[in-house]
């Protein structure tokens, strides 16, 4: 007999709770840590604080690695990211405000890209690591 703490209810096999646990909106599983989660918030959460997934909490979606993650963030519209301080940022703000503070080699890239705003510096960003990668 199997049976389900979270919801106090018994079944026949292991199979249906299995299944029970599939199916329930009570239970979350990460099956690649194999855990249970008693809502997707808490599921989320987990996803971001394991050193084990690569995922975006923005968009929901797993990777296969750290550097995948990263790729992610720095080619989509919806991150804000640091390219030469490797650094993922919350908001706009946080980045505009990093590319104001910072001394590193992306200070100097704000101050040459101010004037363009904070929504051309992702394209900027873009064409300037392509054409870095078209160097010999």
């Amino acid at each position: 007999m199997a049976y389900c703490d979270r919801c106090s209810r018994s079944f026949l096999h292991d199979r249906a709770l299995e299944q029970h646990k599939e199916d329930s909106p009570y239970h979350w599983p990460c099956d690649d840590c194999d855990m249970d989660f008693g809502s997707f918030r808490s599921r989320q959460q987990h996803y971001r604080d394991s050193r084990r997934h690569h995922y975006c909490d923005e968009h929901d979606k797993h990777f296969n690695s750290e550097a995948h993650l990263k790729r992610h963030y720095k080619r989509s519209p919806d991150h804000d990211y640091c390219t030469w301080c490797d650094l993922h940022f919350d908001d706009k703000d946080d980045l505009w405000s990093h590319f104001e503070t910072n001394n590193h080699a992306c200070r100097e890239f704000f101050k040459v890209t101010a004037s363009a705003g904070i929504e051309r510096i992702k394209d900027i960003i873009v064409n300037f690591e392509e054409a870095l990668s078209l160097m010999p």
